[in-house]
């Protein structure tokens, strides 16, 4: 390589690296203006403690991603290196889990197959691949899957395979046009009954199906929660999803929550209209049974190390599962948690250290 053309391989690197520190400068005042909040910068010596952290374990920190950093940091006030960014988050989890094998392990249409046992919204029809069966996986006709569809009062479509952040979730009614809904979602989606939740989970948000997400690592044959949150939807919504809107609250590992969440935005949410936000402490119920739950099926999953869990609870106080994420656990819980993957860090990161990407 010639002097001229190191020279210049530097310069580019350099513009690279500015450009990478205005971008993030430019997205954090945007920030700023959008949630009413001025973000502190990083230190030098907060972002080196970072670096080191995550070089000790084998990871680099992407100067862009500081910003996560700097949100974090100012909208919980913890200021802990061990808060995950994106592009951390990829890495890690892709140490733990099969991301190539979690279409097909995550297609909800294999639910009622995969969690056998466990107590799921009854699916009454599943498009897989354009062909419909029926609840008992037996291949119909459209027009039999039409006709299935008017017998229903009241039902969930949602995509089958990649529906992260409640897209596509949509709440029809009785007489339903079934032509037009197998129109809009073409391919791979369910029909699901709506759930009866818990009288204190819908009086957050009678609208929305409020849940119950759980992390949960399954390592050297044990099953460790590291992170809990109730997720509630706004008002109006189907969904409860923090990056539609939702409000998340922390839950202790007794299954109480505390007044005080957070949006998707990390904008502090006092309230969400509900007396039951407003009380000093408000306890989950069947807590201890979702997490007894998600014991029971980790294991089944073995090419998932990482999942995120989603429960409600029933009017009969049973948990139910909704929905687990294989591949993309979401970071904005930590407005709400703290660091990730909480007192459980160090453990986490040691072992993504050794590993190469699934």
């Amino acid at each position: 390589m010639s002097g001229l053309t190191r020279f210049l391989s530097k310069c580019c690197m350099h513009i690279k690296k500015v450009y990478r520190v205005y971008r993030t400068e430019v997205i954090l005042r945007k920030y700023e203006k959008e949630i009413g909040l001025q973000i502190p910068r990083l230190t030098p010596g907060q972002k080196k403690e970072i670096d080191a952290l995550y070089a000790k374990h084998g990871f680099n920190v992407v100067d862009k991603y500081y910003r996560w950093h700097h949100l974090l940091y100012a909208t919980t006030g913890i200021k802990s290196p061990y808060f995950v960014d994106i592009y951390l988050r990829n890495q890690i989890v892709a140490r733990f889990n099969n991301i190539g094998l979690s279409d097909g392990w995550d297609d909800k249409s294999y639910y009622d197959l995969f969690c056998k046992g466990v107590k799921m919204p009854h699916t009454v029809l599943r498009n897989i691949n354009g062909m419909f069966y029926d609840h008992d996986f037996q291949l119909i006709t459209p027009r039999i899957a039409a006709d299935i569809l008017h017998n229903e009062e009241k039902v969930i479509v949602k995509p089958s395979i990649n529906s992260s952040g409640g897209h596509n979730v949509r709440l029809y009614e009785k007489n339903v046009d079934a032509d037009k809904i197998f129109s809009i979602y073409g391919r791979n989606f369910v029909v699901q009954r709506v759930v009866r939740q818990h009288p204190i989970l819908s009086a957050f948000n009678m609208t929305s199906v409020n849940t119950i997400r759980i992390m949960s690592w399954y390592f050297d044959g044990e099953v460790n929660i590291f992170a809990s949150i109730l997720r509630i939807g706004k008002e109006g919504s189907v969904v409860d999803n923090l990056s539609s809107g939702g409000i998340g609250f922390k839950i202790g590992y007794d299954g109480t929550v505390r007044p005080g969440g957070y949006d998707g935005h990390g904008r502090l949410i006092h309230n969400c209209k509900s007396d039951v936000a407003e009380k000093d402490v408000i306890t989950i119920p069947a807590y201890s049974k979702i997490v007894d739950t998600i014991k029971k099926l980790h294991p089944r999953f073995p090419h998932f190390g990482i999942i995120a869990w989603d429960f409600t609870v029933d009017r009969d106080s049973e948990p139910v599962l909704i929905e687990y994420n294989l591949k993309n656990p979401g970071i904005n819980i930590q407005f709400c948690t703290g660091p990730f993957f909480g007192e459980m860090s160090e453990r986490i990161l040691e072992e993504a250290g050794k590993r190469d990407i699934a």
